[in-house]
């Protein structure tokens, strides 16, 4: 029971990263490689508002709305201006971001461990279900990946802002002709794809600490968007769920060390036997 209540929080986690990854590359073709350092730069503004005397609200509402600004930012000052060139090109722009953002968090908070629940005054008081239990916070991830995860599919599918970003995902210049903001739409989804990582950095903050490294849980939940398919996000849970389990599995029963491997293992695998994943289309492949 306790191995699967710790998979289903390292699920939520992976699920929530791996939402942000879709958001963007089904509505601009470009992989983010920089999103695990976005969620990093999130849980330290976080803990930035904490130690400013800010309350938990109003310091999330910050690190969120910075988050947010910034893949914005990244979108219209680096990746707009590529348009027509390879997506390649592109890709090498979000490592070198993730690159320079890494160095900034290191340059404002340095390599020393933070605890963003210790500076609130807070407890991650366990919930006991059975014989197992389950902290506070990683019910709270949990029900924010559910949360994040449908409100963006209904967001998809009932809203405006939803049907005009599957115009542009479907055909930029149709879109365009139509009279939508190709260029504003693609920001808003990397602003609301940096909002979601820097959720998954403050609850992951909360839940277990902030360190200098913790980009790499980025790069770990990649395997995410591309087991389920780069284009699907209702394809992320079940996703997240088959990768967190395995890794949990591993860890509790094996060699945590190995356990780790588990997410490239399974990026090296799809690769190799499905490159357009589980749920997605064979054809979006040449788009890559």
């Amino acid at each position: 029971m306790q191995t699967a209540l710790d998979a289903l929080i390292l699920s939520s986690l992976y699920a929530l990263i791996g939402a942000g990854y879709v958001v963007i590359y089904r509505s601009s073709r470009v992989l983010n490689l920089a999103l695990g350092d976005m969620m990093a730069l999130g849980g330290f503004l976080f803990f930035g508002g904490a130690t400013l005397g800010l309350g938990l609200v109003p310091s999330a509402a910050f690190a969120i709305a910075v988050s947010a600004l910034t893949g914005a930012l990244i979108y219209g000052g680096l990746i707009r201006p590529l348009s027509g060139r390879t997506v390649f090109s592109a890709v090498l722009i979000t490592i070198a971001v993730g690159i320079v953002l890494r160095a900034v968090i290191q340059l404002i908070w340095g390599n020393e461990i933070r605890k963003p629940l210790a500076e609130f005054g807070l407890t991650n008081d366990m919930i006991s279900i059975g014989d197992a239990g389950i902290s506070t916070i990683g019910l709270v991830q949990v029900l924010a990946a559910v949360a994040v995860i449908g409100g963006t599919l209904v967001a998809l599918r009932w809203t405006r802002w939803g049907m005009q970003t599957r115009a542009v995902a479907e055909s930029m210049l149709l879109a365009s002709h139509r009279g939508v903001s190709v260029n504003v739409m693609l920001a808003l989804s990397w602003a609301i794809a940096g909002g979601v990582a820097a959720v998954a950095g403050i609850l992951y903050g909360l839940n277990v600490q902030l360190t200098g490294n913790m980009a790499n849980i980025g790069l770990a939940a990649l395997a995410v968007p591309l087991m389920a398919g780069l284009t699907s996000l209702g394809g992320v849970i079940p996703a997240a769920a088959v990768i967190g389990g395995l890794e949990t599995v591993v860890a509790h029963h094996g060699d945590p060390l190995l356990a780790q491997t588990i997410p490239f293992l399974i990026i090296l695998a799809v690769i190799v036997v499905r490159p357009w994943g589980l749920f997605g289309i064979e054809e979006e492949l040449a788009r890559v």
